[in-house]
């Protein structure tokens, strides 16, 4: 479902869509700890920034990808998307 925006790296637009289990006010502050938690050097990794544990929760996306993924063991998953 989606969840309104976040600021992401670099002052982005990023889009939060909740899936399955998870609130709006939970995906949108899973988000927000993400992006407050990156350093500069993990945001701008060839690899693409993360893993980054966040309690349950792991966030991460892949080299140049407009993606922001995060899951948990049991399903539950949030996504941000830069617009």
């Amino acid at each position: 479902m989606p969840c309104g925006d976040v600021t992401g790296t670099g002052g982005a637009k990023t889009a939060v869509v909740a899936h399955g289990k998870v609130d709006c006010a939970a995906a949108t502050k899973l988000l927000r700890d993400y992006f407050a938690k990156l350093t500069p050097a993990e945001a701008n990794d060839a690899d693409g920034p993360g893993p980054v544990v966040l309690d349950d929760w792991t966030c991460g996306s892949g080299p140049n990808d407009p993606v922001t993924a995060c899951s948990t063991e049991d399903g539950r998953q949030v996504e941000g998307t830069r617009g």
